[in-house]
């Protein structure tokens, strides 16, 4: 009827281990020569039989022995059982950095696009409109309304072809795109799929900026 034993660490964790002499005078008739006020280390016979029962015996005089070599498979089930808690803890603790890693990487993303915001707005005119290159004839109104809770209409003028509206998150990440047709319009945005936030949204032709506006989602 062979058991592995279970729960060992905590049945360890429930032991006192305690020192002590023998009482030579109190039991004269046993032999305790070889120990004589020698501190002895151990467990106290009656408590471990709590946890462990198996391990303590009693003879016909009442006296307690506890059979220290038992306690060995149980020491070795605890260490096993302590070893798999420290890999889960490494394990979680891996996942962690992980994502510890992930944020500030995406961190690092929304303070670069911040700080181009940031480049970008200083060069505001006074129509609002931010314009990048002064050749290239582009200009984008504030949203209306704004913050906006539903549909937003944005007007533009632009002055070449094969522009886009791009509209995108704090993170950079490209939410939708409108081809533009050259002059002047307007077009009506859903921001239905959109969460609370700030977003950005751009003339872009050929890879370049032209003009950009922040829009405020609230709902």
């Amino acid at each position: 009827e062979i058991k592995t034993v279970k729960s060992a660490l905590n049945k360890i964790k429930q032991l006192e281990g305690v020192s002590y002499k023998f009482k030579q005078q109190k039991f004269g008739e046993i032999n305790f020569k070889e120990s004589k006020d020698r501190v002895e280390l151990g467990f106290i016979a009656q408590d471990l039989e709590k946890v462990f029962p198996e391990l303590v015996r009693q003879n016909d005089e009442g006296y307690y022995s506890v059979r220290y070599e038992g306690l060995i498979p149980v020491l070795v089930e605890a260490l096993k059982e302590q070893d798999a808690v420290v890999a889960d803890q490494k394990e979680e603790i891996n996942t962690l950095n992980e994502k510890v890693a992930d944020l500030e990487n995406q961190l690092t993303t929304v303070m670069e696009a911040i700080k181009a915001l940031q480049n970008n707005m200083e060069q505001t005119t006074d129509s609002g409109s931010t314009t990048i290159e002064p050749a290239a004839k582009a200009t984008l109104g504030q949203n209306r309304p704004n913050p906006v809770n539903g549909s937003t209409m944005i007007d533009y003028s632009i002055a070449q072809e094969n522009a886009q509206l791009v509209i995108y998150d704090l993170a950079g990440k490209i939410l939708n795109t409108y081809a533009l047709a050259k002059g002047q319009g307007s077009i009506e945005y859903d921001t239905a799929g959109l969460i609370n936030g700030t977003y950005i949204y751009a003339i872009v032709a050929n890879g370049q900026t032209l003009a950009q506006q922040k829009m405020i989602v609230q709902k």
